[in-house]
């Protein structure tokens, strides 16, 4: 697992007042989900992000909190990706998952998802072979760039549960249920409940 050195992009803060929008509770609980199924630390660092499309942008989890201390007044709304520029426009307190590019290429691709749950499980990168589930080229890439943004983009115009090669999965749903039911579908793959993902 590589190790987390920040986010690549410049933060623009336009309101660091919490932002007040529905599911965010939700995206809450399902966080705590990917904890208890060994999809993300429960330690000091956090691993993995989940994000919720807005009228407006889309609800994501913050950077580098572990998901088990993280509250709805955590979240944050991202508002604007200015991919040019390196620029992210925010309401909230906290910077955004250093994977926001991936996001907000998944859900310009694909106007049908409302919801991308990325993860992380060893067990689940070590038996990709054998699970012969879709993945990225097998070539390791920097998170956060925009190269893995546009690599998973592109395998997700076929497949709405994918693995990032040497990173993590990803999962896709019309609604928050729909991301999360896919994210567990992997625990039936793997046959026993993984250890804990190692963090960044």
């Amino acid at each position: 697992m590589e190790r987390y050195e920040g986010v690549r992009f410049e933060t623009r803060v336009l309101d660091e007042r919490a932002p007040e929008v529905p599911g965010g509770a939700e995206l809450v609980r399902w966080c705590r989900t990917f904890c208890a199924q060994g999809f993300s630390p429960a330690g000091e660092s956090a691993v993995g992000n989940l994000s919720l499309r807005m009228e407006e942008g889309f609800l994501v989890t913050p950077t580098h909190l572990p998901f088990l201390e993280m509250g709805v007044e955590d979240l944050v709304h991202v508002v604007g990706v200015d991919r040019a520029a390196g620029l992210v426009s925010v309401h909230g307190r906290h910077e955004p998952t250093s994977e926001v590019f991936m996001h907000h290429a998944l859900y310009e691709r694909r106007p049908d998802v409302q919801a991308v749950f990325h993860g992380h499980c060893d067990e689940l990168l070590e038996a990709a072979d054998r699970l012969g589930l879709p993945t990225t080229p097998p070539r390791e890439v920097a998170y956060g760039t925009f190269e893995l943004a546009r690599l998973a983009a592109d395998v997700a115009e076929e497949a709405d549960l994918f693995l990032l090669a040497h990173h993590g999965f990803v999962a896709l749903g019309a609604t928050m249920d729909e991301a999360g039911a896919r994210s567990l579908s992997l625990l039936d793959l793997l046959g026993d409940p993984p250890k804990p993902t190692r963090a960044h």
